[in-house]
């Protein structure tokens, strides 16, 4: 049975909206091998940008698949959300903040071949629909920003716990996978569990983003050093001046994994009103 309808806006981090529906329209197209071409064939084919090596392969794709299967997981949101409108924010390139401050942010990631026509997608959204482009900032800053300076205006969409962990209120998960039985669901954040999160984060480190946090330290122990009516701050640079780190380090780490920073992000929604 789905939710009455309401008047807020389902306020969506839409970079991984976007990256499923672009992977689900690629068709993988498998190639002979390297003598069956001629020089000028086989030349084409390793410019092609969706070229796999490793896969013998192309990929074959198309805007207006990518934008329909964008657009079924967008009205199954709305339906579920009981929203009627909804804002799609995207991340653009690596020029943000996060970058500026430390040089070597996502540097240990493996390169994964990108779908194909993904930032056309993500194009065709900001020009033809309600999406937001964002290059300062990622999309999880500013989707957390709006939802904690207008949480009655908006429902904080997403599939990240760094994101939905990071504001309170009563949020959507709109991951799901038939593969591993799992459907779109809520998740509530309380105040308390917000405030603490990003401190929690900077001990904890993330590997994927090439955070570095304290050596053993995960989300079983971590709440035996950020506990809710403490000091946070100084629970942080304690923690990592017990294991000979820096406050610098401690200070970098908070920087790097707080979504919507004011400071940050002090003057980048200028003008934007209720």
């Amino acid at each position: 049975m789905l939710p009455p309808k309401n008047d807020k806006i389902a306020l969506i981090d839409a970079d991984t909206l976007v990256y499923t529906a672009a992977l689900a329209a690629e068709s993988r197209v498998e190639l002979g091998p390297k003598e069956s071409y001629s020089d000028d064939e086989w030349n084409k084919i390793l410019d092609n940008p969706s070229y796999d090596e490793g896969d013998n392969s192309i990929y074959e794709s198309n805007i207006d698949t990518i934008v329909k299967f964008a657009k079924e997981k967008l009205k199954k949101i709305l339906d579920l959300t009981g929203c009627q409108k909804y804002e799609l924010h995207f991340t653009y390139g690596k020029d943000s903040f996060r970058y500026k401050l430390y040089p070597e942010y996502k540097m240990n990631r493996k390169y994964i071949r990108r779908p194909m026509y993904l930032v056309e997608a993500k194009d065709w959204f900001v020009e033809h629909d309600c999406g937001f482009k964002h290059t300062e900032i990622e999309a999880d800053d500013a989707v957390v920003w709006l939802k904690r300076n207008y949480p009655e205006k908006y429902i904080l969409c997403c599939v990240d716990k760094d994101v939905y962990n990071a504001v309170e209120g009563t949020h959507f998960n709109y991951y799901e996978s038939g593969h591993f039985n799992k459907n779109m669901h809520w998740v509530v954040t309380l105040k308390e569990d917000a405030d603490m999160w990003p401190y929690m984060q900077a001990i904890i480190g993330d590997k994927s983003d090439n955070i570095i946090g304290l050596h053993g330290i995960g989300p079983a122990k971590v709440k035996n050093i950020i506990t809710r009516g403490g000091d946070n701050h100084q629970q942080l640079l304690d923690a990592f001046e017990r294991v000979g780190r820096s406050q610098q380090d401690a200070l970098l780490n908070l920087a790097l994994v707080t979504c919507g920073e004011n400071k940050i992000m002090k003057g980048y929604f200028d003008g934007r009103s209720e």
